[in-house]
C-alpha cells in the first residue's frame, strides 16, 4: 500500500482554490416543514400491551354464561353466578422513562407515548418517574 506524503502548502493551495456554494446549490427552504416523524411501533400494536399492562381485571355486572354452563354442566352448585372480566385502568400506574442520551433517538417515541398514555388514562394516579 502506497502512502502519500501531503504538505501544509498543496493543502492550503487546494482550499483556496474551492469555491463556495452559491444559494442556489445550497436550496434551503426554511419553510418547509420536516418530515412527519415515524414511531418505531404503531400504536394499533402498542395499544393491546398498554392495556393489559396499566390495568387490572375487574368482574362486569354482565353473568358469564359459559362460566355458568361450565359449572352446569360439571355438576357444580353454582351460588353466586360468575360475572365476566374486564380489564380496567388500575386506579395507581407507574411509568418510569429512561431519558438518557445514548437513547435521545428514542425521545420522540417515548414523548408520544406519554402524551397518548394521558390522553387515554388521565393523570389521576399516574406516576412518572423520569430517569436521567
Amino acid at each position: 500500500m502506497k502512502k502519500t506524503k501531503f504538505d501544509i502548502q498543496s493543502i492550503n493551495s487546494v482550499i483556496q482554490n474551492i469555491e463556495p456554494y452559491s444559494a442556489e446549490e445550497i436550496n434551503l427552504n426554511i419553510y418547509n416543514p420536516p418530515p412527519p416523524i415515524e414511531p418505531l411501533v404503531k400504536w394499533r400494536s402498542l395499544w393491546p400491551f398498554l392495556k393489559a399492562a396499566l390495568s387490572k381485571e375487574t368482574e362486569s355486572n354482565s353473568i358469564d354464561i359459559d362460566a355458568a354452563v361450565q359449572r352446569i354442566s360439571e355438576y357444580q352448585v353454582i351460588g353466586d353466578l360468575p360475572r365476566e372480566k374486564t380489564l380496567k385502568w388500575s386506579a395507581n400506574a407507574i411509568v418510569i422513562v429512561d431519558f438518557d442520551i445514548r437513547l435521545s433517538y428514542l425521545y420522540d417515541d417515548m414523548n408520544s407515548l406519554l402524551n397518548q398514555l394521558l390522553l387515554l388514562r388521565g393523570e389521576e394516579g399516574l406516576t412518572t418517574f423520569l430517569s436521567l
